[in-house]
């Protein structure tokens, strides 16, 4: 780590090499311009020419959307001469209602000053029409915010108990695989939702998952056991 940290030093006093930072700018992008409201969409607010802010972004147009926090990261990068440092924030945006939507802009602050993104446009639709296990009185969805990852990128992984009838003592026992890792996020949600017709109690848990190792992997069915006390 010291020698890293001299040899920056050393590029930074030769000449041709810049030892300011360029201009500060901030950029959001979305992983999709389209989804349904079962989809969780990515967002990604990238700040470039400062290592640091001081503070998270505030991101306007997301009060339709459940907004999940996927962690930061910081980058360093030389190019032509010039050493240019940004920090990337990771979100996840679950829809609440179809429409369509601009998101952003984010506003972020370094060292004082206000700095301003570009905004993203993203429609929500319907999901269309299928077979559905919708006149179940219980069943349980999972849902993944994506088919593809990098090795040691976050995912959600989100598991929706639907009920039309009361139950009590749940337990749930996720599933486990080799070189996956699963982390609750947060507390269970609990909300009424309408399926084919039939209007549910609907308890959803969200979990972030890695994976350790590439790879192509199956995730196996999750199971929930509860007392049911009838309809």
């Amino acid at each position: 780590m010291h020698k890293f940290v001299f040899l920056l030093a050393v590029l930074m006093a030769v000449p041709g090499f810049s030892n300011a930072y360029a201009d500060v700018s901030i950029t959001l992008t979305l992983d999709r311009q389209e989804a349904t409201p079962s989809d969780s969409i990515r967002m990604v607010v990238s700040v470039t020419g400062a290592r640091q802010a001081d503070a998270p972004p505030v991101i306007e147009g997301v009060d339709r959307f459940r907004v999940t926090q996927g962690g930061s990261s910081s980058r360093v990068e030389i190019s032509n001469g010039s050493i240019r440092s940004g920090v990337d924030y990771t979100y996840f945006l679950t829809p609440l209602q179809p429409g369509s939507f601009q998101v952003g802009p984010a506003r972020i602050q370094v060292d004082g000053d206000i700095f301003e993104s570009n905004t993203a446009p993203l429609t929500i639709v319907k999901a269309p029409s299928r077979a559905s296990p919708g006149r179940e009185p219980i069943f349980l969805k999972a849902a993944l915010s994506s088919e593809k990852a990098y090795v040691e990128e976050q995912l959600l992984y989100t598991l929706s108990l639907y009920l039309r009838t009361r139950v009590a003592n749940l337990s749930l026992e996720l599933p486990e695989q080799d070189h996956l890792t699963f982390q609750q996020l947060g507390k269970p949600r609990e909300y009424q939702g309408v399926l084919d017709g039939h209007t549910y109690r609907i308890v959803e848990v969200t979990y972030a998952v890695m994976g350790l190792k590439d790879g192509d992997y199956h995730i196996q069915p999750a199971r929930m056991d509860m007392t049911v006390y009838g309809s």
